[in-house]
């Protein structure tokens, strides 16, 4: 089976020519690609094939790797990729709604837990409260510029948060609440030396 120089697939998180960039180029056309296509394409082992398949629901979500079993040759197992478009589709549909907020109010209060923020949106409007129990927010309270900064990078956090939970990848979802939390003890640490 060989791949067309020009495919009506969208761009995807692969090089073209790499091995798994044919991979997935063979797997997002309808009715997929059989591990042992694959093989033949990427003159690769079995085992490859199902490690760049792993490799490929890591990148756009497991949810969108289809498999085909057959049980009686598993080199005839097909893998399809869906809804390649859905990913890209709900990125823009936050990036849109997130370039289209008109209002953003900002609002120093105590928050439950150690965040540094709590982000609201409301059609054009977004609300960020910052956390006034966090010791560095509630020194800087006054600073304008400051507040406007955390104001800022709340924001960048909650548009980050929100497409990673649409891509579906866990490992990148927990990266971030973890940058999250780390962002929001070293605000504590800085209120120690400013």
């Amino acid at each position: 089976m060989k791949i067309e120089k020009k495919s009506n697939i969208k761009s995807h998180p692969f090089r073209n020519k790499s091995r798994i960039g044919i991979q997935y180029m063979m797997m997002s056309k309808p009715g997929g690609a059989s591990v042992l296509d694959i093989m033949e394409e990427t003159k690769c082992s079995a085992s490859r094939v199902r490690a760049g398949v792993s490799e490929i629901r890591k990148r756009v979500g497991s949810k969108s790797v289809i498999t085909y079993s057959n049980l009686e040759d598993t080199k005839l197992t097909r893998y399809e990729i869906t809804n390649t478009n859905k990913i890209e589709d709900e990125i823009y549909f936050i990036h849109d709604e997130i370039s289209h907020i008109s209002d953003i109010k900002t609002f120093l209060k105590p928050l439950m837990g150690s965040a540094f923020s709590e982000i609201f949106h409301e059609g054009s409007k977004a609300i960020v409260c910052l956390n006034t129990d966090n010791k560095y927010i509630n020194r800087h309270k006054e600073n304008d510029q400051c507040i406007k900064t955390l104001k800022d990078v709340a924001l960048a956090l909650d548009l980050a948060q929100r497409l990673v939970s649409s891509e579906g990848n866990i490992e990148t979802q927990f990266a971030i609440e973890k940058f999250q939390s780390e962002f929001s003890r070293q605000l504590q640490k800085l209120s120690k030396v400013y």
